[in-house]
C-alpha cells in the first residue's frame, strides 16, 4: 500500500478535497525537503517522518481526538 493510499482510504477524501468536518484537507507537493526521513508529511507547522501506514492512522486519530502527536522522525534509522 502507498502512503497516499492510505490517506485517501481513512480521510475518505481525495486529493485536494476536504473531509466534511472541514479537520482535513488533503495536499500533494513536489518535495518537503526531507527524502532521507521519507516518507513524511507536514501537518500545518508540524513534520512527521519515517512513517509507516499504522502511523499515519495513529496520527489522524490522535488529531481527531484533540491530541497533538509528538513530531518529528518516528524511528532511529542507524546511519552508515
Amino acid at each position: 500500500m502507498n502512503m497516499r493510499f492510505c490517506y485517501i482510504c481513512f480521510l475518505g477524501i481525495g486529493v485536494g478535497q476536504t473531509t466534511p468536518d472541514k479537520m482535513f484537507t488533503l495536499s500533494e507537493v513536489e518535495c518537503l525537503g526531507a527524502c532521507v526521513n521519507a516518507p513524511m508529511v507536514q501537518i500545518n507547522d508540524d513534520y512527521y517522518e519515517d512513517l509507516t501506514e499504522k502511523d499515519i492512522v495513529e496520527i489522524i486519530n490522535d488529531l481527531k481526538a484533540g491530541k497533538k502527536p509528538k513530531a518529528g522522525p518516528l524511528r532511529h534509522l542507524a546511519l552508515c
